[in-house]
């Protein structure tokens, strides 16, 4: 007979929502955390998620898209990215100005990327235009 998602749990975890779920897998990090994979409490279709617990939240938020080091697919690691609000549009806008008066050299040992990424990004911002100016 086949098991239920309960008897396969390991533990249970809240996400950042608050939302609880039932935990299949650990995955350890290099981070200071696991990883953790499984189901919504209460569901009953589909395989297991990665669980965005506060510790995942904040790693994603402070890493590059390209620096996110976890055992995760990629397609997960932008779906988690997407739900915490860090994607790598919101990396490079909340670093604009940087990016605006900095040269290209000093960005990218401040940011830790390449100056050629840097170099891109500048470009796309030029031909933006200027930003709007800001009331006093």
């Amino acid at each position: 007979m086949r098991k239920s998602r309960e008897e396969l749990a390991i533990g249970c975890a809240t996400d950042v929502a608050g939302d609880d779920w039932l935990v299949r897998e650990r995955r350890p990090t290099d981070h200071g955390f696991d990883l953790l994979l499984g189901w919504p409490v209460g569901a009953s279709t589909g395989g297991v998620r990665a669980i965005l617990t506060p510790e995942v939240a904040r790693y994603l938020r402070a890493a590059r898209r390209g620096d996110a080091d976890l055992p995760l697919s990629d397609t997960a690691l932008k779906r988690l990215r997407k739900i915490v609000g860090a994607s790598t549009d919101t990396w490079w806008r909340d670093r604009e100005q940087d990016l605006r008066t900095l040269t290209l050299r000093q960005f990218a040992e401040r940011h830790g990327c390449s100056e050629a990424a840097a170099s891109l990004r500048r470009a796309a911002l030029r031909r933006a235009g200027p930003p709007p100016l800001r009331s006093p």
